[in-house]
């Protein structure tokens, strides 16, 4: 299994805006392409940090998403909640407790 990770800085008075987004076109859009099991969205409403978790069957198809141009629309889409561009990473699951 692989995670999409995507670290945030919202606007702390556009968070929940962000969140709505987020909701209604990201999780849309990725349960669409092959691969994709869940997300989970974390953010910290005092300082607008906050992240996401998209979990993929493969690596394959953690970067097909980011590849496909869906992810590149969603972040723009996003845009005006943020304050700075967001980082994307990628990880392989090696353990589980």
């Amino acid at each position: 299994m692989y995670v999409g990770v995507i670290l945030y800085r919202f606007r702390p008075d556009r968070i929940d805006d962000a969140i709505k987004a987020w909701r209604d076109m990201v999780i849309p859009e990725a349960r669409k392409h092959q691969g994709f099991i869940r997300a989970e969205m974390f953010a910290d409403r005092e300082t607008g940090r906050g992240m996401d978790i998209g979990y993929w069957q493969t690596r394959e198809n953690a970067a097909h998403f980011e590849e496909s141009g869906a992810y590149g629309f969603l972040i723009n889409e996003l845009s005006d909640y943020l304050e700075v561009p967001p980082q994307r990473m990628q990880f392989e699951k090696v353990l589980e407790v």
